[in-house]
Formats: C-alpha cells, structure tokens, sequence
C-alpha cells in the first residue's frame, strides 16, 4: 500500500516545485554540543544559561527571534556543573586542585558537565528536568541536600536507613504535588509516575558516579498508593494510555488533503508551497520507514546532530548510477527502477563507546 497515494515518479516529481529550480538552501547548523562549549568558554562559572539565552535569541531570515526562558534541562547541566565544581573547590586535602586561574575550574566543570549530558537523548534529558524540579522543592521543604554524596550511608553503613527513608518520604511528597497531565486532564496521577521522578533523580546522581541507596522501600510505597489508586478510580486507570499510531487510511488522508483546506485560522493546504509539498514527503516517508519525529524535525533551531535526518543520508540510483545530488531535471524524470536510499540516522540507542554506559561503579 502506497502511504503517500501517489506512484513514485509523480511523488518525486512534487518534491521539486518548478519554481525552485536549482536554487535550494540545505545548511546543517553546527553541533550542538561545540556550540555550547565554545559560547560557556571564558565566561566564568555560571556562564551556561547566559549562552543558552544567548542561543535562543539567535538570529532567523527576517529578523530575529525573541529571547526565551533557558530551556529546564540546560538549568539542571548548570546544577551538575555547580555540583562537580563545589566538589573541588571544597577539597583541603593535598591533592587538591588549585590552578592559578579559578575560571579554569568553572570553565572546566561546565564543559564537563555539558559532555555528560550529551549523550543523553532529548526526551530524557526534558524528564529529568522535571523530576529534578520535584526532587529539589522535596529536599528544600526537608532541608537538605538534594545530592545525596554519602557514600557510606548509601552503601549500607551509618546513615543508609536515613536515605531509604528521606526517598520514601519524598515520594509521598511529590506524589501529593503531581498534577494531571495536559493531556489527560480529568485523570489523577498515577503513583509511578513519582516513582518515576525518584528513578530519574538516581539517574542523574550515577551520571556522577554517585550510586544513592535503593528504592525498595519506596517502591513498597507505591505499591500501597497504587492499590489505594485502584480502589478510589479502578485497575483499568493504571493502565499505561499510549497514542495509536496512524492507520494506512489516515496517513493516505494526510497526504492528500485537498488545496486550500482549513487547517486553522491563517493556515490553508496549498499543494505548490515547500512547506505543504515537504510535509508530504514526510508522512509518506515515515509511515514507511518509522522514523522518529525527532529524527525528522528540530524541536528548536541550531540542534542539528547525526540523531537527525539531512541531505547527505538521502542518495538516488537513477538509470542504475548512485547519484549523490540529482538535479530537477532528474527527479521529474525518474523511470521504473529508479529509487531513493534513505541512510537512518544514528539511533539513541546507539553508541561509540564500547562501555557499558548503564553501570555508575
């Protein structure tokens, strides 16, 4: 079944408008990632959310874009780096360090932390921020610290039982100030979703390599909401509720909307334009393949990376030669056996490292 339904000569042919002829623009922003390092480099030790602000105020065709908020999981790097510079700067012993400039160790701590959170998927990283968000309102109501460094008391000795329960507690603490979410209005939240945070603040402690005391006891917790959960809303509410994904019919809906439909106010299908004629191209290309959104699209400007889609993973055997760039004369021209190679980006799960990432010591 074609998603797109259309035959793979006229579809192709729309990819390339007339109009644009030869004259097309694909530029790939530089990695994120040497982006943030170089903007954080030599401006002291908090210069991280200064150069994410300035990032989001970066400079589109037209004008420029607003300012924005700094983005929660760019504040939660900012806390690492405070966390791994607090670390050494606190230490009196004789092997501490002590460089001649004290920017080094800011600047340091911040690309530090920068790297460890960069290989982080996205969706992750914006949990995190959320949960740290929790995590951190818990610990001040309890005053204390929300890193929880005590490598003897998490590991069993003087302490541990203290640990145990402070997660327990702030289980109970964040499930009591957890709202619905936006999706699901009407529907309370469910106990895991708490036990969630606790298990994303664990994450974020072995990033450190700090291994924190276990959930067990909290985990009992929740089991007890969560029985309390079914009794005031019933078993079926507890129910994981996931987005179906798109049938064959509705994707083949999608691409065929007809010219000048109401989308939303100001917005109508114009079959000509590049928006409509790319979004096209799109659903049909990942109704096939099962591409991530995230692997199609940026969610904000200047976050190209190899987890994404670009030019250079789409390549064409025309006439039987693997053709890199083809021209519009080439695309409207495609015969039967002609067809395109589309090379998956680099998937989350993927890595270069050989170690295994997963373990904290």
């Amino acid at each position: 079944m074609n998603p797109g339904g259309v035959q793979a000569c006229d579809f192709a042919s729309k990819l390339v408008p007339p109009a644009l002829e030869r004259d097309w623009h694909f530029t790939i922003a530089e990695d994120a990632l040497n982006a943030r390092l170089e903007d954080a480099s030599g401006r002291g030790e908090w210069a991280l959310e200064h150069a994410m602000q300035a990032k989001a105020a970066a400079e589109e065709k037209g004008g420029k874009r607003k300012a924005t908020q700094v983005p929660r999981c760019e504040a939660v790097t900012g806390d690492l780096a405070k966390r791994l510079l607090g670390v050494l700067q606190d230490d009196e012993s004789k092997y501490a360090l002590k460089p001649q400039d004290d920017s080094v160790l800011s600047e340091a701590c911040v690309k530090l932390a920068l790297l460890l959170q960069s290989h982080v998927p996205e969706a992750t990283l914006a949990n995190e921020a959320s949960n740290w968000k929790h995590w951190v309102a818990f610990c001040a109501h309890m005053r204390t610290s929300p890193w929880r460094d005590d490598k003897a008391a998490n590991a069993g000795g003087k302490g541990h039982e203290r640990e145990v329960q402070l997660l327990a507690l702030g289980l109970l603490y964040i499930y009591a100030r957890m709202k619905p979410a936006r999706r699901t209005p009407g529907r309370a939240p469910k106990p895991e979703s708490a036990l969630a945070v606790l298990r994303g603040v664990r994450r974020m402690h072995a990033r450190l390599g700090i291994k924190m005391a276990g959930l067990e006891l909290a985990t009992r917790l929740a089991a007890s909401l969560a029985a309390e959960y079914c009794l005031e809303h019933g078993p079926e509410e507890l129910m994981p509720h996931r987005t179906e994904p798109l049938t064959n019919d509705m994707v083949e809906w999608l691409a065929a909307t007809p010219h000048g439909t109401q989308l939303k106010p100001g917005l109508k299908v114009d079959e000509g334009s590049l928006r409509e004629t790319s979004l096209r191209a799109c659903y049909a290309v990942m109704a096939r393949t099962g591409f991530r959104s995230s692997e199609v699209a940026m969610r904000t400007a200047n976050t190209h990376t190899l987890k994404r889609l670009s030019r250079w993973h789409l390549r064409w055997r025309i006439g039987g030669v693997l053709v890199h760039d083809p021209t519009p004369e080439q695309l409207r021209n495609l015969k039967a056996g002609d067809f395109a190679i589309l090379i998956p980006p680099r998937r989350q799960t993927s890595s270069v490292w050989s170690g295994d990432l997963t373990q904290s010591g």
